[in-house]
């Protein structure tokens, strides 16, 4: 019964990683360089954490709330993404040669995973009820 959703969070946090790091080796390379502000390692154990704890949280109210625990699911997951954005826009680097730049940088790397997770998440947990 769990093993669905633990497909969902590896391959979620492995996919949501490399497209992460991806955008963040190309973001370091063409425009600004925030590695040191926020490392490879870093991007991927967030997005590895992310995905454990989303699908552990999905897991539990699916045993929860029968019937309506996507929707609870969805909802909270879509109002923790996008308040989650708030992070880098709050965040206050005045090492960083441009510092207004970080936003650019993080906002996208918030926003991949929870876009990644839950288009997963309607392909691999098909039918539970």
């Amino acid at each position: 019964m769990f093993k669905p959703y633990l497909i969902l969070g590896l391959l979620a946090g492995v996919i949501s990683a490399a497209v992460s790091v991806v955008f963040a080796y190309t973001f370091n390379q063409k425009l600004l360089d925030f590695a040191q502000v926020l490392p490879y390692w870093k991007i991927i154990a967030v997005d590895f954490s992310l995905s454990l704890i989303g699908v552990g949280v999905y897991f539990g109210l699916s045993l929860i709330a029968k019937k309506i625990h996507k929707v609870v699911f969805y909802s909270l997951f879509s109002v923790a993404s996008i308040t989650s954005v708030l992070l880098p826009i709050t965040a206050n680097f005045p090492d960083l040669e441009f510092p207004e730049f970080y936003p650019t940088f993080a906002i996208p790397l918030h926003l991949i995973f929870s876009v990644i997770f839950l288009s997963l998440s309607s392909i691999i947990i098909k039918n539970e009820n």
